[in-house]
């Protein structure tokens, strides 16, 4: 299981941060850093329901072109790219019905930035209800010469609203598809 390095991580990166949101961390190397994503939803319905909506990742993350690169379709090892007419992809990690799924940025170099990442969606049954939570972390570090323009943007308070207007819209979708069924 070569995940389990990754899932430990986020677990600890998201319980430092108790709320949702997003931040950016800093490293010793000015040239690295964390994009972290930290968000949480209570839906009214049972896991079995909630979890065959969160394994159709296309019917809740919309915004994403999820489009199939290879691997077996909806099972752990699938690729999937993440935009259109970009070498951004995604692979289905791991999965354990109604508990956990991961996956990982596959890794990319865009404006100057390599990349890589990794997402941990776990869901709880409190109450009768499902609480899904999702860390996303991603791991950039500037090739490119001068300023990292891409930090700064991630940096700043629009950036990272817009960022978390789209996790919430999509966490959104997953709680209006599952209280549908």
């Amino acid at each position: 299981m070569k995940y389990k390095w990754y899932v430990l991580a986020l677990i600890l990166v998201a319980s430092g941060r108790a709320y949702s949101g997003e931040f950016v961390t800093t490293e010793p190397n000015d040239a690295s850093y964390q994009y972290v994503s930290n968000y949480k939803i209570e839906i009214d319905a049972s896991p079995d329901t909630v979890w065959n909506h969160l394994i159709d990742l296309k019917s809740w993350m919309y915004e994403f072109e999820m489009s199939h690169v290879s691997g077996d379709p909806g099972q752990v090892g699938e690729v999937l790219r993440l935009y259109p007419n970009q070498n951004f992809l995604i692979q289905i990690t791991g999965k354990v019905k109604n508990q956990v799924l991961t996956i990982s940025n596959l890794p990319s170099t865009m404006g100057g930035e390599d990349s890589t990442g990794v997402g941990l969606i776990t869901m709880d049954s409190i109450e009768g209800k499902t609480v899904v939570n999702l860390v996303m972390s991603r791991r950039y570090t500037w090739n490119g010469d001068g300023v990292n323009a891409m930090k700064m943007k991630r940096s700043s308070t629009e950036f990272q609203g817009g960022t978390a207007m789209t996790w919430n819209k999509f966490l959104q979708k997953l709680k209006e598809l599952s209280e549908q069924t």
